[in-house]
């Protein structure tokens, strides 16, 4: 079975850029722009491993990261009896910024990022950081 992948980033370039290479590896991938259409697609796909932006219109990438833990959650209704904690996502998640800082870091290994990669990455060393990712599941 081939992993599944979702590139969040409102950048056009950067998703079907990345998007094409990892089709090439023989990937699937599924792309979204914006926060509320990562957690759609999240719901819809259940992806092996997600690419996420920090920088989304309407929701951070902080958030989509701490709601998809609290989605991963509700299925043991975690979060109807904690609504307003945010639960480590248990999913594969790295993280890709501009603007990275040493305290968005933290805080998205908080919330159960695997990796977090600064803008502009090379893409083998994004592949190796995925090969790793999918190992670990």
């Amino acid at each position: 079975m081939t992993a599944k992948i979702l590139i969040v980033d409102d950048e056009i370039d950067i998703r079907s850029g990345v998007s094409h290479h990892l089709k090439a590896l023989g990937y699937t991938t599924v792309m979204a722009e914006s926060g509320e259409e990562a957690l759609s697609m999240f719901k819809k796909h259940q992806p092996d491993v997600v690419l996420l932006d920090l920088e989304l219109p309407y929701k951070s990438g902080l958030e989509v990261l701490g709601e998809m833990g609290n989605i991963q959650k509700d299925n043991e209704n975690f979060h109807q009896a904690n609504p307003h904690h945010m639960s480590p996502c248990q999913l594969s998640v790295i993280v890709l910024t501009a603007h990275g800082s040493l305290e968005n870091a933290v805080e998205a290994m908080k919330l159960g990022a695997y990796d977090f990669l600064t803008k502009p990455f090379e893409m083998d060393h994004l592949i190796l950081v995925i090969e790793k990712a999918l190992e670990r599941e």
